[in-house]
């Protein structure tokens, strides 16, 4: 689905799609964005396992790149993680992230979505729409219960 997502100094269509990018294209993608340094893209194979691992996956290409990408758990039913959300730099501000997560709004309907937002979008999903709740625990890698 070709989709218009703003402009960049010229016109800007963006295809959508519910694909699997390589995990070379989701590399390049991270660390054109914020979320490369906050994911152990470093590690052997850790892309590939996060992709894998994942049961959502929606693009955004713009001329066959990869331009946007959302990743995210869901039961269908009760609750979807929106585990990572990142669009190229240079493509922000555009509307497409939003699209994204509609998208993976729209594979579980019925189902909550959370996320852990990073400090530098915090603001951005309560601008979108999301709820900010008080309730998320979390427990890092090493530690135990």
């Amino acid at each position: 689905m070709l989709a218009r997502a703003g402009t960049l100094g010229v016109d800007m269509s963006i295809a959508y799609a519910t694909a699997t990018p390589t995990a070379d294209e989701l590399i390049d993608l991270y660390a054109a964005c914020t979320l490369g340094g906050r994911r152990p893209m470093q590690q052997d194979g850790a892309a590939k396992t996060m992709l894998d691992a994942s049961n959502i996956h929606e693009e955004a290409r713009e001329a066959g790149r990869l331009v946007g990408f959302a990743r995210a758990w869901t039961d269908r039913v009760h609750v979807t993680y929106l585990a990572d959300l990142a669009v190229r730099e240079t493509h922000q501000k555009h509307g497409i992230g939003r699209a994204l997560i509609r998208r993976v709004q729209a594979a579980a309907p019925q189902a909550l979505m959370v996320l852990i937002a990073a400090p530098q979008a915090h603001e951005y999903y309560g601008r979108i729409g999301f709820a900010q709740h008080r309730s998320c625990w979390i427990l890092r890698p090493g530690m135990t219960v």
